[in-house]
Parts: C-alpha cells; sequence; structure tokens
C-alpha cells in the first residue's frame, strides 16, 4: 500500500522522532516544517538569514523526543530547536581560537543515546564529537586517521549502541563512540544519505534504497524494490519507522507498508 503526503518545493531530507513526529527540510524556502504521520502540518519554521530560527542552506537534521538538531551549513552552526521548532540555542566554534573543536559548512549532525553531539565538518574534513552542554570533547576521521581518514564526506548516522557511520564517498565508515574507526565498507552506488532508526539503516542514492539491519552489521545491504509505485525521484532520503517505509522526494513523502 502507497500513500502521499506534502507539498514542499525542494525538501533535503527529514527525520523522525520516537513520538512519530516527522521533521523535514525545505532547502528552496530555508524552513524547517513538523508533520504528523498522516501529513498534517503541525508547526514549521525558517527563512533565509542570520538570526535565530532563521537559515542559510540547512542541509540535515536529527529529531529527538526532546529537540530537533539543525544543520545550518552556511551560518557554521548547529540550531537546537524543541519539538515545536521553537528556538532553543545554537553551537558554533568557528574562527573562536580554538583549532580542536572549530567547524565550518557543517554537513551533518546527530546525537547519541548520551546526549553527545557529533558534528560532521567539511571545512577540516573531520567528526567532533560534543557534550550534552556544547563543549568540545574530541575530533576524528581526520588527515591523521590512516585508513579511517576521511576523504569526502556528506552524511552520518548514529547506530543505538552509539558507533558513528559516515557516508564517505563510495565507502561506509564506521566508529566507535570514542573515536575509533573499526569497519570500512566499499559501497557500489552513489549513495547520498544515511538515515538509522532503531535497528535499521538505510542508504539512498537518488533513485534506489538499500537496507542494513544493524543487529548484524557486517552482512550485506539489502535492495529494497518500491513495487507499485511511481516517486517523483530523485529520492533524498528514507526512513523505516513502526515497520512502515517512509521516502522522501523534493516534493513530498510517500508511506510504504506491507498491506
Amino acid at each position: 500500500m502507497l500513500t502521499s503526503f506534502g507539498n514542499f518545493q525542494n525538501a533535503e531530507t527529514f527525520s523522525i522522532n520516537s513520538k512519530g513526529i516527522i521533521y523535514v527540510v525545505d532547502s528552496e524556502t530555508n524552513e524547517i516544517f513538523a508533520l504528523d504521520t498522516l501529513g498534517n502540518e503541525l508547526n514549521h519554521t525558517g527563512g533565509f538569514g542570520w538570526a535565530a530560527s532563521a537559515f542559510d542552506q540547512p542541509i540535515d537534521l536529527f529529531a529527538t523526543s526532546l529537540n530537533v538538531y539543525v544543520t545550518d551549513k552556511n551560518n557554521h552552526r548547529i540550531q537546537r530547536l524543541d519539538n515545536d521548532l521553537n528556538f532553543i540555542s545554537e553551537l558554533t566554534t568557528r574562527n573562536k581560537g580554538n583549532d580542536e573543536d572549530s567547524f565550518g559548512y557543517p554537513l551533518s549532525a546527530a546525537t547519541s543515546s548520551l546526549g553527545e553531539l557529533y558534528v560532521l565538518d567539511s571545512e577540516n574534513i573531520r567528526v567532533i564529537k560534543f557534550n550534552i552542554f556544547g563543549r568540545f570533547i574530541s575530533n576524528f576521521g581526520g588527515y591523521n586517521y590512516g585508513i579511517f581518514a576521511l576523504k569526502n564526506p556528506t552524511k552520518l548516522a548514529i547506530s543505538k549502541n552509539n558507533d558513528v557511520y559516515v557516508l564517505d564517498g563510495k565507502k561506509l565508515i564506521r566508529f566507535d563512540q570514542f573515536g575509533n574507526g573499526n569497519n570500512i565498507r566499499k559501497l557500489d552506488n552513489d549513495f547520498t544519505n544515511i538515515r538509522i532508526y532503531n535497528d535499521n539503516l538505510l542508504l539512498n542514492s537518488k533513485d534506489e534504497i538499500y537496507l542494513l539491519n544493524l543487529n548484524t552489521p557486517d552482512s550485506f545491504l539489502s535492495k529494497l524494490f518500491l513495487f507499485g509505485c511511481a516517486l517523483n525521484y530523485p529520492i533524498k532520503a528514507a526512513v523505516i519507522f513502526n515497520n512502515k517505509l517512509y521516502v522522501l522526494t523534493e516534493e513530498e513523502i510517500s508511506v510504504f507498508t506491507d498491506n
């Protein structure tokens, strides 16, 4: 069964929290939308700018039961909103004199089960880890990380056991929560996004979606076949939530069930 909803101009990515609230980034309007799983709009915020709750190319977001973390790329910051999309705080470290925690043009961010925030820093090509209060803990994946050094990272995601997965060109690199590299998976596709919810890791290209069950993290990726659908490609992101597959395209979200 397939249903669809939404009327976005150029959706970039989305995240679903444990309450079933869907948060969508529209990069055309620099807005964030909150929807329920039936597609009803609950709230929205944003617009182009530099002030609180304004954005300049929001490129990623990550939603928890309490907060929404928006990767505000060209403003060099991560904005933290509450579930109703009210501004709470921002994290910005660029040009503050500490090379260890400085990030610019961030591409992705997510929190661990401990509330630690991981930011994918495209200016210095590394991941930076902050504690729940926004204080620097460490960075990893930089040029001195040998075979685990990042080259062309685009997105990151965190599993429920706090492993950090980074999509890096045609590689999926796994670090533990302390930043130690422990696995490199070579990829055959040009994947553009990664999403994790519970035990399901989804990778998508512009026209395909692959699933990895994190209970067996070293197994093969399984391609998902979307039978009987007419998606308005390209695919932007995909998430499995409550045994339903949610697929985001530029204009809408399509929901697939087994019924």
